[in-house]
């Protein structure tokens, strides 16, 4: 079975590749001249500075989630008067401001490659790297419940000796952490940087069935694949490489979720009825809850534990609406997001059958694509 990604953390991206802001850009103050650029450095949101006696703002609504707000940067503030940043407002006597600034008593720019502003329930954190995005230092931490915007804000008048605060881009996803779920007990998650560079790994405990994994030391999104290895130490799973986002949640198997008579199945037991002369029959539909696409299902009837019941059931792929051929596996091929597929399942007793006298008879029905890999420990 696969690790597929069941829900991605991505809020909203931008490379400032556009002519225009989104409209739900907030701008202040507002005049004939915007106190901002797209095409005089391409690629970045320029904030330059306005001829009022207020800073220049650039904001838009705080996600009623908790987020995080990352950029990268270039500014190099040159007096005292040159401050810009992220903040998070409501009102002038009201705000949270990370900034990068001129120190006078040290003679220096206090500035980042990358910043960061964490909200989680209402304390807000900043953090900022002066590395590209590995090393990333806590700046200070602020409680409040009443911001209503977030964004950019640059102080400081027009002219030659004040630089303008440019942004190469702009992430907002949901945490800094990366979810695996559906684990069994003593089984090693690792997250692997596009380089093979180990970014975080973990054990799953013996009382939970999911691993956190911190990816703060990684500027997001990022490049990489999760690695799991089951508690034998005898298979293992990894995914394609691909875009990690903060909040992104993996699942170990399938994420299918299978209807009967338009009902859920539940994961764990459904019944499905009495047989008339001996026979059940009907339609499963199949759907694709996630994001991401499911290929290469195959369909199989397997045994429940020691119930017996398996041995009356087959599949068959739907054509048009009628089973075809009858098996104990079928291939359903690719479930895209969104999507339903149909197959038929038959319970079929023979009349004079001898079959264990057991108050219930069980089967299971299990969706993969086998993608399980040996593993090799070479530690």
């Amino acid at each position: 079975m696969p690790l597929t990604r069941i829900k991605t953390g991505k809020i909203y991206f931008t490379h400032f590749d556009e002519t225009e802001l989104d409209t739900f850009w907030d701008i202040s103050p507002k005049g004939s001249v915007a106190p901002f650029s797209l095409t005089e450095r391409r690629g970045f949101l320029r904030i330059k500075h306005n001829e009022t006696e207020e800073p220049t703002r650039i904001l838009f609504n705080i996600p009623n989630i908790d987020f995080v707000i990352e950029i990268r940067n270039e500014y190099y503030p040159m007096n005292e008067q040159n401050i810009g940043g992220l903040t998070a407002f409501q009102e002038i006597r009201n705000k949270i401001e990370l900034l990068e600034y001129f120190d006078g008593s040290q003679g220096q720019s206090i500035n980042y490659t990358h910043m960061r502003l964490k909200k989680h329930g209402q304390m807000y954190e900043g953090y900022g790297s002066k590395d590209g995005g590995f090393v990333w230092t806590l700046i200070g931490a602020k409680t409040s419940k009443e911001m209503e915007k977030i964004g950019f804000v640059l102080y400081g008048e027009p002219n030659e000796n004040n630089e303008p605060f440019d942004i190469d881009y702009l992430s907002i996803y949901e945490s800094t952490d990366v979810y695996v779920k559906n684990l069994e007990p003593n089984s090693i998650v690792t997250l692997l940087d596009e380089f093979g560079n180990v970014v975080d790994k973990k054990v799953c405990g013996e009382k939970t069935d999911y691993v956190r994994l911190d990816a703060s030391k990684r500027k997001i999104p990022f490049n990489g694949r999760i690695v799991y290895v089951d508690p034998t130490k005898t298979k293992m799973l990894e995914t394609e490489l691909m875009e990690i986002w903060g909040g992104d949640v993996f699942y170990n198997g399938l994420c299918l979720d299978f209807y009967v008579k338009d009902q859920k199945v539940d994961i764990f037991d459904f019944y499905l009825g009495n047989m008339d002369n001996g026979v059940i029959e009907l339609p499963v539909e199949v759907e694709n809850p996630c994001e991401e696409p499911v290929r290469d299902i195959y369909i199989r009837v397997e045994p429940y534990k020691w119930y017996f019941g398996h041995q009356w059931v087959e599949i068959a792929q739907d054509d048009y609406g009628v089973p075809g051929d009858y098996k104990k596996e079928i291939y359903l091929g690719h479930i895209y997001p969104g999507e339903r597929h149909y197959f038929w399942l038959r319970i079929k007793r023979h009349l004079l059958e001898e079959v264990p006298q057991h108050h219930d008879y069980k089967f299971r029905i299990i969706a993969t694509n086998d993608d399980y890999k040996p593993y090799e420990n070479s530690g």
